[in-house]
């Protein structure tokens, strides 16, 4: 059942709305009436988690050092499980760096992870620890942990971390996000659109659920 899931995040997602108070960064934003993927279409180079073909895909600009996205990814991974092969995820990097001095090395964990095909692995291996690896003096020794937890090969993943492809994914992401004057993270995309983040697991299944009755029924 859909309904089992959702109803047992719905007291996270409550919380997640305190936390994202104290972690997103706050300026003007971008209006949820206007604001699209026009200019930074899905392609190949982006990540998914689900069905590349899926009726609807969920685009998010996370931050790994941002509480609220651990708990949203927790979401999104569920929903993608509750409607297989109807909704996939994509995640893309907006490392809030003016608050968040972790950000961009836990991105490229990611990203190094992802040339070993364990994108989504390490997406929740580094939100499973983010307690332990912001606070460490050593973050990348962690990241190498959890990599090796993963089964990666840790000589190709710590090395893949300092390539400048890496870098300058994260960094192009990261500028895409800047041009929507987004106004935070997380922010999520639904086929293209952005939308106002769900209060509750209820209120995203009737988002979800909508959609897809839109994409099947076209008016």
């Amino acid at each position: 059942m859909k309904n089992k899931w959702i109803w047992a995040l719905v007291g996270l997602l409550i919380l997640s709305f305190v936390v994202i108070g104290l972690t997103s960064k706050k300026s003007t934003g971008t209006s949820v009436d206007n604001a699209d993927l026009s200019q930074f279409p899905i392609t190949n180079f982006d990540s998914f988690l689900g069905n590349r073909n899926a009726k609807v895909i969920v685009v998010e600009y996370g931050d790994f050092q941002c509480p609220a996205c651990k708990i949203y990814s927790a979401l999104l991974k569920q929903t993608v499980e509750a409607y297989k092969g109807e909704v996939a995820v994509v995640f893309r990097h907006y490392p809030l760096v003016e608050i968040h001095n972790r950000a961009v090395i836990s991105a490229k964990a990611v990203e190094a992870a992802g040339m070993q095909g364990k994108f989504f692995e390490m997406v929740d291996s580094i939100y499973e620890h983010q307690e332990e690896w912001t606070k460490s003096s050593d973050p990348e020794k962690l990241f190498s942990l959890y990599a090796s937890v993963l089964k990666l090969d840790i000589t190709k993943f710590e090395a893949d971390m300092k390539l400048q492809v890496v870098e300058e994914k994260i960094a192009g992401q990261r500028l895409q996000a800047k041009k929507m004057n987004l106004s935070g993270t997380p922010s999520l995309f639904l086929n293209g659109k952005l939308i106002q983040l769900p209060q509750n697991g209820a209120e995203f299944q009737q988002i979800i659920e909508a959609e897809l009755k839109n994409v099947s029924n076209p008016s």
